[in-house]
């Protein structure tokens, strides 16, 4: 059961995505009073400044959308989209790409589309966000991140590369998210490049900066 899969943010592609999925509520539950980060203090997440959507693309209509995906693969800069993700299955293909991409797949009966807009978060540490930074390992995203989410009953989606994870939360899901990790987590989001401090005082304003009131 092979999985192959490609993925491109910004301009240029990112190589060797290992894991696509959506996260379950674990088990075991996140300790009151306490943190899951231990000692470390300088840890930040990013809300990307991308609105993503989840799609599926059978198998059998993948000969509708070669045009598309070619394009949004190998013909970067005759596109806008600046974050695409293809990953096939022996099931389908799963396509996770920006509104810029997503307007290059057309109708059809063999495209399923997840109803909501999803939000990318990235975390680093120390506040270095460039591409040489030691990415932040899945398991302690897990630990500080996904299971606090899932307490407050919050799916994400988790993509996975070589460099870095984005853990993808629905957009309508954004108040919950910064309120239950502000206290954990120095939040950013990305305007125009520049990383702008952001509470739970001001969700509002990122809503908006992301197209919906």
């Amino acid at each position: 059961r092979d999985v192959v899969a490609f993925t491109a943010v910004g301009d240029e592609p990112l190589a060797g995505l290992t894991a696509a999925g959506e996260a379950r509520a674990p088990q075991h539950k996140y300790p009151s009073g306490g943190t899951l980060l231990g000692t470390d203090t300088s840890m930040d997440l990013h809300i990307l400044d991308h609105r993503l959507r989840v799609t599926s693309i059978s198998k059998s209509g993948l000969v509708n959308f070669t045009h598309a995906l070619i394009k949004l693969i190998f013909l970067r800069n005759r596109t806008r989209c600046k974050f695409f993700s293809l990953t096939e299955t022996p099931e389908n293909y799963t396509v996770v790409l920006d509104e810029e991409g997503f307007k290059e797949l057309q109708p059809s009966e063999h495209l399923q589309v997840e109803s909501s807009t999803w939000l990318p978060l990235n975390v680093v540490s120390n506040g270095n966000i460039s591409s040489s930074s030691q990415a932040v390992g899945v398991t302690k995203i897990a630990k500080s991140v996904i299971a606090p989410l899932a307490q407050q009953h919050v799916s994400v989606f988790m993509l996975s590369t070589y460099q870095t994870d984005f853990i993808l939360v629905r957009e309508k899901d954004l108040s919950v998210v910064i309120s239950t990790l502000e206290e954990e987590f120095n939040i950013y989001r990305e305007v125009e490049g520049e990383s702008v401090p952001v509470g739970c005082q001001n969700v509002s304003n990122v809503l908006q900066k992301n197209g919906k009131e």
